[in-house]
């Protein structure tokens, strides 16, 4: 898996945080660990979808 962590990195066409591919790696180690991909992708989803309004509101 540590290849296809090498791999995403160099076709990602956006440019990431070093926190936010941190946290990529840490998925991708969950993944090997045999973790439920549906349960990682949820919590990654809804980390996301909480921190766009605080995002928003502190742009206004």
């Amino acid at each position: 898996m540590e290849s296809a962590i090498k791999e995403t990195k160099l076709i990602l066409p956006i440019v990431i945080s070093e926190e936010d591919w941190i946290i990529a790696q840490e998925n991708f180690k969950r993944l090997n660990k045999g973790e439920n991909p549906s349960e990682i992708y949820l919590e990654v989803m809804t980390e996301y979808f909480f921190s766009i309004p605080v995002s928003i509101i502190s742009l206004i």
